[in-house]
């Protein structure tokens, strides 16, 4: 899964690695591989607040990383319905929506 964050990198999760990347695209290069444990699946991009938002299939979490500086850093950590495939959120609220893959329904967090 991967998004655009407004500095035009590609955010990409690597489940298998365990890492959320950075890509730039003209050209193709990888920017910074940031290691997240608990196989990271689902990603979605805040823009008003810098956030990329990883969920954990693992852990059944999902976790906002700061992403406007050299590296990524976490700020928030919340845990999620069962199975976390899928998320997005509101820029204008902040409002963090995260589904379940297997039935569990849709969560709503605000950070």
């Amino acid at each position: 899964n991967a998004v655009v964050d407004r500095f035009g990198r590609v955010l990409v999760t690597d489940t298998r690695g365990g890492a959320l990347l950075a890509f730039s695209v003209n050209p193709v290069l990888l920017k910074q591989n940031y290691p997240v444990p608990g196989a990271p699946y689902g990603i979605a991009y805040d823009p008003r607040r810098d956030l990329a938002w990883v969920t954990l299939t693992e852990r059944n979490e999902v976790v906002g990383y700061y992403v406007a500086g050299g590296e990524p850093v976490e700020k928030y950590r919340f845990a999620t319905v069962v199975q976390p495939n899928s998320v997005t959120v509101d820029p204008g609220s902040g409002r963090v929506f995260v589904a379940s893959a297997t039935g569990g329904g849709v969560q709503v967090v605000q950070p």
